[in-house]
């Protein structure tokens, strides 16, 4: 009998721990940041010259990704990526907002942003603004970017950067991290189970 009583304990245990792990999300490639704190508000202005406003975002999972359009590697596959996620979402990938930030805000005009963003998927944004205001931008975020002169190169400079996505969930939190290479099927789990999982407060 006691053997019985401690089997149906155990059977309890586990039926309880497992219950309790129900709600616990796991991600495969996104890295989640302990106890998500408001991101950083800023206000920029999109290819279309109307004024991005972060926080008014809040409802939809925002990627942003901070580069310059004459990036001959990193910010093409880090675009191309996240875009090929948010399309595999198919009814959902209204809920995700991809929005490219400039880290060369004196070359990269709304113009040739708007061709550059363009090639990649159409709903996404790209923003720019006077140099002090996307500077606070870059700061906020730990962005580090510096200008590397090319005098044997027809672009007469390059902009050396950090290169990640900073995913700011529904909550306008910002949530996780993940590699500008990221593998976009796995990527593309991992918001849809922040949808599942994050609630709009």
């Amino acid at each position: 009998m006691k053997y019985a009583h401690w089997l149906f304990g155990c059977v309890l245990l586990g039926l309880v721990l497992s219950l309790s792990s129900c709600g616990t999300a796991s991600y495969q490639v996104i890295r989640p940041i302990d106890n998500p704190t408001a991101a950083p508000d800023f206000t920029l202005i999109d290819q279309h010259g109307a004024d991005f406003h972060l926080a008014e975002q809040r409802g939809k999972i925002v990627i942003l990704f901070f580069g310059f359009t004459a990036c001959p590697d990193v910010c093409p596959l880090a675009l191309g990526l996240s875009s090929q996620a948010r399309k595999k979402l198919a009814d959902d990938a209204d809920k995700i907002q991809i929005a490219f930030v400039t880290v060369d805000p004196e070359r990269d005009n709304p113009a040739t942003i708007d061709r550059y963003v363009s090639l990649f998927d159409s709903t996404i944004l790209g923003l720019n603004g006077e140099t002090e205001v996307v500077e606070a931008v870059k700061k906020a975020y730990g962005v580090h970017a510096e200008r590397r002169e090319l005098p044997d190169s027809a672009l007469q400079y390059t902009i050396d950067h950090t290169a990640g996505l900073y995913i700011i969930d529904q909550q306008g939190r910002w949530f996780a991290m993940a590699n500008h290479d990221v593998d976009p099927t796995l990527l593309a789990t991992d918001l849809e189970t922040m949808l599942q999982y994050i609630d709009v407060e």
